[in-house]
């Protein structure tokens, strides 16, 4: 491919995004992936123990992900457009900053060398799959889409020692935009015959608490299973599609997790909880208003 047509691509890509931000019109797909290869280098496994915490790369402290060009780095999906109720492969390049040359050396973070997470802008619908990269640096996973609409996509992962979050945007079928309105808070989830409760506040000005209790059939849960390196996993997402992304700071402590939230605004947040139970991933979504 010339450098012309991954140029077009990367129009494209940052067209989308802006576009979604103002609620514009639907973009065109691109049509090729890149596959500039860079040596790749050698992943950075972390021990079995290292399950609660990993905090070498959290991010715990502050949200990103709304950007397809961060730290030097630039994700350019092969396709930015899909047909209504798509199901089949996602795939995706990360580059570095301009120029052509696909970046290969990624480190392991929670168990992963990608984690990628899509919501769509209504914030109603969540993915959080684990892409496997091929020969030429591009990343390909499995999707079903489960509804129709504009979808934030961030890569979240770790090279040279770096956390880095790109966001961009795709759209599958040919819905406009709609972002979900939440005018109260939800502190209570339900995923089969669990419940979980968010308790705490956030703040603009720093850091806070939260913490999460578990039940089943009324009985408190005080043990889940690792998953991807962590007791659990908390991601949130501002009403701008801002993201973070949240780990337990010390596991189960008297029947709770407790997350530290980063600052947060003045509004509305979406948040997604996975852990799991008996072998099953379990999601609970919460809706948390910024203080």
């Amino acid at each position: 491919m010339n450098r012309t047509r991954r140029l077009a691509i990367l129009t494209v890509s940052l067209l989308l995004l802006a576009a979604c931000a103002s609620g514009g019109d639907e973009s065109s797909p691109a049509t090729d992936a890149p596959a500039v290869t860079t040596p790749a280098e050698s992943d950075d496994a972390h021990g079995e123990d290292d399950h609660d915490h990993d905090h070498d790369h959290d991010h715990d402290a502050g949200q990103s992900g709304t950007s397809p060009t961060s730290q030097g780095f630039t994700i350019l999906p092969a396709t930015a457009a899909f047909d209504a109720g798509y199901s089949g492969e996602f795939a995706f390049t990360v580059v570095a900053e301009g120029t052509e040359t696909a970046v290969t050396g990624f480190e392991v973070h929670h168990e992963k060398s990608m984690h990628l997470i899509m919501v769509n802008h209504e914030l109603t619908a969540y993915l959080h799959l684990h892409p496997e990269m091929d020969a030429d640096g591009v990343w390909r996973t499995p999707v079903a889409f489960p509804v129709d609409g504009f979808w934030r996509v961030v890569a979240d992962f770790v090279s040279d020692g770096k956390t880095v979050l790109l966001g961009t945007d795709v759209v599958v079928g040919a819905q406009p935009m709609r972002m979900s309105n939440f005018t109260e808070e939800i502190r209570t989830a339900q995923s089969g015959p669990y419940t979980a409760v968010l308790s705490g506040d956030t703040a603009h000005e720093g850091s806070r608490p939260l913490k999460v209790t578990f039940t089943r059939d009324g009985a408190q849960i005080t043990s889940v299973n690792p998953y991807l390196g962590a007791n659990a996993h908390l991601v949130a997402f501002s009403p701008a599609l801002e993201y973070a992304h949240m780990h337990p700071n010390d596991g189960f402590v008297d029947g709770t997790m407790t997350f530290t939230a980063p600052a947060l605004g003045h509004d509305f947040y979406k948040m997604f909880l996975q852990a799991d139970f008996d072998g099953e991933i379990r999601l609970f979504e919460f809706v948390i208003e910024g203080k």
